[in-house]
């Protein structure tokens, strides 16, 4: 639902800042003025980008693990070539929901899904690095406790601008492409 005084939504409107919650301080307001991406859009893409990376991923993992327990009678190509498309699959995932989508703002399922990341000061993508960081602090939290990977995926239900914890941490939020 929209507010009357920002009927385009608190951050569609660049001209004016939203008003800010009881106790908080107003949001800035991004100068593309780009609407936030939906909930559905990002799980969309990250389902997306899920299922590229499992291309080459699973069938390493099969080919590696079947390898391997064959025992002394094992194959050590299967091993070998199983190794080797698990290291591609997990450079491509870096690649591409790490630097890419710093770099440029989208990921593949971002871009299928039409939806952009960017920085919240101004609304330009974040910049390699910063997709690269954006992307460890989500491997290495959710790693160390599990309740981060759950709870960064589900805070976008309730949040103001619709960010993850990772969003939060970095400073860049998902916004529809234009």
């Amino acid at each position: 639902m929209s507010d009357p005084a920002h009927p385009q939504g608190p951050y569609q409107n660049p001209g004016s800042a939203p008003p800010a919650p009881y106790g908080a301080s107003a949001a800035p307001v991004r100068a593309s003025g780009a609407p936030l991406a939906s909930y559905g859009q990002r799980v969309g893409a990250y389902l997306i980008d899920g299922v590229i990376a499992s291309v080459a991923l699973v069938p390493g993992y099969i080919l590696f693990f079947v390898g391997a327990a064959a025992g002394d009678n094992g194959n050590g190509a299967l091993v070998a070539l199983g190794g080797l498309l698990i290291v591609v699959g997990a450079l491509f995932t870096v690649w591409n929901v790490g630097w890419r989508q710093g770099a440029t703002g989208q990921s593949i399922g971002k871009g299928v899904m039409k939806i952009k990341l960017v920085r919240l000061a101004d609304g330009v993508p974040p910049g390699g690095g910063i997709g690269l960081g954006r992307f460890f602090i989500r491997q290495v939290l959710a790693g160390i406790t599990g309740i981060y990977g759950l709870l960064t995926l589900l805070w976008p239900l309730w949040d103001e601008r619709r960010q993850t914890l990772d969003d939060k941490i970095v400073g860049t939020l998902v916004v529809e492409a234009r």
